[in-house]
């Protein structure tokens, strides 16, 4: 197992989590970590994203996991993040998804029309702060699911985020602003929620508008993605269990993935 893993712990690390576990007694959300299903788990997520970029991968910064901790904290108190937002149900036709949890990849799957997605956006859709909202909100009911997936107290395996960008054009570079907060808000609120993002059906243009994005995506996120210009449905079927995944992608099930509103294929009703 990697080092920063409960069972894994070298002793710095062992030290650091029981310093963040004192410190936390102190703040106004004490009896929220205390209470949370994970325990221990939680922490050890904001801790070991102190390790990322540093000269030693193996050195937890308490004082780092501390601040990001208490600041995504009150973040999702003054947003009521487990509330759902008063334009969920816009955010939900503009950026729809299916998903599942899925049994053989031991985590949660979410299948999204990206491509399609960005370039139906529209400013009167959403507001930015909606925005951030809605996403955190999805995020918070991803990271319960996910908790499902494994006993009190364990760690889950980030989900797996399938994208398909076909459509996709040059208009989505006018999003580029959103599309970035959208990524800090779900990357730095909610640390290892995300296991891998695989892009599929990325057309020719799809190297320039990925290279124009990069720089407003942080390197560990960068590292999660695998790229694909079809669906690469080998990986597919090893990967996931075929009576949940679409037929459209690989395997034996018949519905079809939500397509985003104001899209040519968007069927009212269909989320």
């Amino acid at each position: 197992q990697k080092s920063g893993f409960l069972g894994s712990l070298n002793e710095q690390q062992s030290e650091a989590l029981d310093e963040l576990k004192e410190r936390m007694k102190e703040s106004k959300f004490a009896e929220t970590i205390k209470n949370h299903p994970q325990g221990d788990c939680n922490l050890l997520r904001f801790l070991r994203a102190t390790m990322k970029n540093k000269t030693s991968k193996r050195v937890f910064r308490v004082e780092d996991a501390e601040k990001r901790l208490l600041k995504v904290l009150e973040w999702k108190e003054s947003n009521q993040i487990q509330e759902p937002p008063e334009k969920l149900d816009v955010f939900r036709k503009v950026y729809p998804n299916y998903h599942w949890v899925d049994s053989k990849a031991g985590t949660l799957v979410w299948i999204n029309r990206l491509g399609e997605a960005f370039n139906n956006m529209k400013p009167e859709h959403l507001t930015r702060e909606m925005w951030g909202h809605c996403v955190g909100h999805e995020m918070e009911m991803a990271e319960e699911e996910l908790r499902s997936t494994v006993e009190p107290g364990q760690e889950f395996r980030g989900y797996v985020s399938v994208a398909d960008c076909k459509g996709i054009g040059l208009g989505a570079l006018t999003r580029l602003s959103l599309i970035s907060f959208i990524s800090d808000t779900a990357g730095y609120n909610y640390p290892e929620v995300v296991g891998k993002i695989v892009l599929v059906n990325t057309p020719w243009i799809f190297p320039k508008l990925f290279a124009a994005f990069k720089p407003f995506i942080d390197k560990d996120t960068l590292s999660k993605f695998q790229i694909h210009s079809d669906i690469p449905l080998e990986f597919f079927r090893n990967e996931f269990d075929l009576d949940k995944l679409p037929v459209e992608y690989g395997g034996n099930n018949e519905m079809t993935v939500p397509y985003p509103l104001d899209s040519k294929k968007y069927t009212p009703g269909q989320d």
